[in-house]
């Protein structure tokens, strides 16, 4: 009797059993037993490179496929003879000129105070902005926002749409968010 039979009082087997137990070790499988078959690791990860969805989101709507809008811009030849691009639904300096209309050169960039009222309007336009509670203070341009805000990307947020006013210089972002 081995130590391990010993130890948890197993009874040894007998030549029957081990008879037994060579038998059915030594049996063939049976005629209709078929072997799995190899499958490559290159069949089991999907080929996505031939469809990348749906081309317009109405396709998308239409057949329930996935569409990804384009990130890139779309650039096409510039009407002049220089090899420029233009991009397409983009500012160039040649459209930029539709957006300077109305803005005085003379007078330069506007005051603290327009600034001030342009950020707060900008902040209530803002879905994102529009509940927050932010003092909105600038000195030459530069725009301060102090205040209380719940979360981080609150303050983020408040910074970026800050930012987007014309005639920010820069803004410093001195929000207190809860939990931090």
């Amino acid at each position: 009797m081995s130590d391990a039979q010993r130890e948890l009082d197993l009874p040894e087997p007998t030549e029957e059993q081990i008879r037994e137990a060579a038998d059915m070790s030594a049996e063939v499988p049976p005629d209709d037993f078929e072997a799995p078959d190899t499958v490559s690791l290159d069949e089991l990860e999907p080929d996505l490179s031939d469809n990348i969805g749906a081309q317009t989101a109405m396709e998308a709507a239409e057949e329930g496929e996935p569409w990804f809008p384009p990130t890139d811009p779309v650039l096409v030849p510039a009407a002049n003879d220089d090899g420029a691009m233009d991009i397409l639904g983009g500012l160039t300096p040649a459209n930029d000129e539709q957006f300077r209309e109305g803005v005085d050169d003379e007078q330069g960039v506007a005051t603290d105070d327009e600034l001030t009222d342009a950020v707060r309007r900008a902040l209530l336009s803002d879905g994102n902005t529009s509940g927050l509670d932010v003092q909105v203070l600038v000195a030459n341009g530069i725009v301060t926002l102090r205040g209380n805000v719940d979360h981080l990307d609150d303050a983020e947020a408040a910074q970026a749409v800050a930012g987007m006013v014309p005639g920010v210089i820069d803004v410093q972002e001195e929000l207190q968010v809860g939990g931090l």
